[in-house]
């Protein structure tokens, strides 16, 4: 059993030297469990082994196990915490004193936890301030069939340092870019309500003519589907269509979208038409 750790520098509250950091841990842990911590906070002696036993002890089926990661002079469990991927504003468990040990079924884990390697891959797309990544990646974890768990003795005590990490980022962008990624991943997992497939062809006439040919599946899948299109003769009102332009302003950064670029990161040599089924989720 193999155990890497992972000492990122910052977290959504302190910092981050950019996106990509976590993904690149990962890959150079190769196997076993990933043990992601912030530079800006210190564990209690016993985390990491009680982290590492319920991930052992706790069964196959786990992901990913976080435990408590306290601010100084924490307060103590309100009544309506929860740590639930469709209702982000409701206090996250993670934050305060439990009143006993236990452990805790979660649908997304914060900041430090130890995770199992190669389930899940870190958001490319999020901007410098990888705002969400921790809500996407183990929330992630868990569609692909794992369970994710806190315990309650597992105390992190986190300083929320002022200086340093996305404290240095300034453009406003960079967040408001990554909430409209983050709430486009909400509405492909059919969570926030509006349940669109969003489809972006900043690219040519064939590959405008390829996706069409893959309309009625889409359809079977997704209740909703708009495409931002740069030749709309093609797909001729069969779906509703927005502007490239339009695509930016709803969905920020849109390299998520191009599917060559996602030919390149998973090394793709087969049919086009293969990658767009793959990209697209069919």
């Amino acid at each position: 059993m193999f155990l890497s750790c992972s000492i990122r520098r910052g977290s959504r509250s302190s910092g981050s030297t950019g996106r990509g950091e976590d993904q690149r841990i990962q890959d150079i842990a190769g196997s076993g469990w990933v043990w992601r911590i912030d530079d800006d906070e210190i564990p209690e002696p016993n985390v990491l082994e009680r982290l590492f036993d319920a991930a052992i002890w706790q069964g196959s089926d786990i992901g990913a196990v976080g435990g408590l990661v306290l601010p100084p002079n924490p307060q103590y469990l309100p009544q309506n915490a929860a740590n639930l991927i469709s209702d982000l504003n409701l206090p996250n468990i993670q934050w305060f004193r439990h009143p006993g040990v236990r452990l805790i079924n979660v649908e997304h884990l914060h900041s430090t936890f130890l995770y199992r390697y190669g389930v899940a891959k870190y958001d490319p797309f999020l901007s410098p301030a990888a705002h969400r990544e921790e809500t996407l990646f183990t929330h992630e974890i868990l569609r692909k069939g794992f369970r994710l768990i806190v315990d309650s003795g597992a105390i992190t005590w986190h300083f929320r340092s002022q200086t340093g990490g996305i404290r240095s980022h300034t453009n406003v962008k960079f967040w408001e870019d990554d909430e409209k990624l983050f709430n486009s991943k909400l509405s492909e997992w059919g969570i926030a309500g509006d349940q669109t497939k969003y489809i972006v062809l900043d690219a040519g006439r064939g590959d405008h003519v390829l996706v069409k040919s893959l309309l009625p599946r889409l359809k079977k899948k997704y209740p909703k589907i708009v495409a931002a299109t740069c030749y709309k003769d093609i797909f001729n009102g069969e779906v509703e269509q927005i502007s490239i332009a339009e695509a930016h302003q709803r969905l920020g950064n849109l390299d998520r979208f191009n599917v060559y670029r996602w030919c390149q990161e998973h090394n793709w040599t087969s049919e086009l038409s293969g990658a767009y089924e793959r990209m697209l989720e069919l």
